[in-house]
């Protein structure tokens, strides 16, 4: 009988409000407040599977200010 490793995708987000004067700032301020790491449980540590929720990305194809939409 033959090993099969096999991946799978799945997508997290999230959404973060900061103050700030322009949107390079919002940015750095909102990437220092991101969610950290995920629990050694959730990873799948001891377990035959594992789960990497990789890097954030900013989205740009929308964000609010001061809760008018800009699209991009």
């Amino acid at each position: 009988m033959s090993k099969y490793t096999l991946y799978f995708t799945n997508v997290t987000s999230t959404a973060v409000e900061v103050e700030a004067d322009d949107l390079d700032s919002a940015l750095e301020l909102a990437y220092n407040r991101l969610p950290g790491s995920i629990c050694a449980q959730c990873s799948g540590w001891g377990e035959s599977w594992d789960r990497d929720e990789g890097e954030w990305e900013f989205d740009e194809t929308a964000h609010y200010v001061d809760d008018i939409e800009v699209r991009s």
